[in-house]
């Protein structure tokens, strides 16, 4: 769902702390990003979600929707 003012998608920390809560940023960071990261570059390589270029943390991750 895309609120209005805001960009669609959500970076990695995102996803992190939407699936894991409030965890210590040392956690998400070092643990939590890195799994997710390959997570979703599967999850690309298989066209199910798409992101937006950019900085590795910044990257915005949003679902493909099959037509």
């Amino acid at each position: 769902m895309k609120l209005p003012g805001k960009r669609g998608g959500m970076t990695v920390p995102e996803i992190g702390r939407a699936i894991y809560g409030e965890v210590p940023g040392e956690i998400i960071e070092n643990a939590i990003v890195p799994f997710l990261s390959q997570v979703l570059w599967k999850l690309a390589e298989d066209r199910k979600v798409g992101f937006e270029p950019g900085e590795t943390n910044k990257r915005r991750w949003f679902e493909l929707v099959a037509q």
